[in-house]
């Protein structure tokens, strides 16, 4: 009798998305070292006027690891005065969430170097 009443909660309760289980249909989706699959991803380059700025921006937003790596996976690397970022995720919020902190993090480290150093043709 017991069970049979835990059976009919466990049906009648709504689905949420942390208990969705996500089932891979392309060939694009990317596993990490630990097989967690992250199937939504951003890239963007951002190109900078002096090489050594990509390097002090890379070295300023790599200060902060990410809260939840199982979830988010960041890359940030500077070759040729070209910041190229990636972020990989689980769910398509928490990327709109990482990416959002990113922007304003990114935002933050432009306008401290114009303030403190040369400020010639550095991103918006």
């Amino acid at each position: 009798m017991k069970r049979q009443a835990e059976a009919q909660i466990a049906k009648k309760k709504p689905k949420m998305d942390d208990d969705l289980e996500y089932e891979p249909d392309s060939e694009d989706e990317r596993l990490t070292n630990a097989g967690v699959l992250f199937p939504h991803k951003f890239n963007i380059d951002i190109p900078f006027a002096r090489s050594e700025w990509a390097d002090i921006v890379r070295t300023t937003l790599e200060v902060d690891k990410e809260l939840k790596p199982t979830v988010v996976r960041r890359t940030l690397e500077a070759k040729d005065g070209v910041l190229h970022v990636t972020y990989e995720a689980l769910e398509v919020r928490m990327l709109r969430t990482v990416v959002s902190s990113f922007f304003d993090m990114l935002l933050l480290t432009i306008d401290t170097i114009k303030a403190f150093g040369e400020q010639e043709q550095l991103p918006a």
